[in-house]
């Protein structure tokens, strides 16, 4: 895998640890060793996803994954962090949280745990340009078929994914759907 991870942790050993082991399995790693660090990272990388602590100098990971989600919604983010209780882990899922993830890691597990939400989010990506492309095509065709009143809509998120909404033309668009 080549994916850019941002792993912002003030806990030095668990960090280098960390590190290591996710470089080890084919990730690109940044470390940042505070919430305002991690922030600053944020700003000036394309990161695929972010690993928080939660408890940390300067900024705490709460404040961070809310400024995260204020510059890119799509950034997806896991908390590792020693808080247990329930209303912390609500908490984390409220800001859109991936996964809460409890220290001390099973590193095994959240290398599984970062795949799945990268693969869930590598999926979005396979609407390549190209089917785009044709997608748009099938729509204006059908706009131009249409009848009175019906048409096709497409829909251009920001990562990527096409999806056709149909309201009565599937014979127009051939019965494809990109969902």
């Amino acid at each position: 895998m080549d994916a850019q991870l941002l792993l912002v942790e003030d806990d030095e050993n668990l960090g280098y640890i960390l590190k290591e082991y996710l470089e080890m399995n084919e990730f690109a790693v940044d470390w940042a060793k505070d919430g305002e660090e991690g922030y600053s990272e944020v700003k000036s990388n394309d990161y695929d996803l972010c690993i928080l602590d939660i408890m940390m100098p300067k900024k705490d990971g709460f404040t961070l994954a809310k400024e995260i989600k204020e510059l890119n919604k799509e950034i997806p983010f896991i908390f590792l962090t020693a808080k247990t209780l329930k209303v912390d882990k609500l908490k984390g899922f409220d800001l859109g949280a991936d996964d809460y993830i409890v220290k001390p890691v099973d590193e095994e597990l959240l290398i599984a745990r970062i795949k799945a939400i990268l693969n869930r989010f590598e999926y979005d990506e396979t609407i390549t340009k190209d089917k785009y492309q044709k997608a748009c095509e099938r729509r204006r065709r059908a706009n131009i078929n249409a009848p009175r009143g019906r048409s096709a809509l497409l829909v251009m998120p920001k990562k990527g994914r096409a999806a056709v909404a149909e309201t009565g033309v599937a014979r127009n668009l051939g019965g494809t759907k990109l969902l």
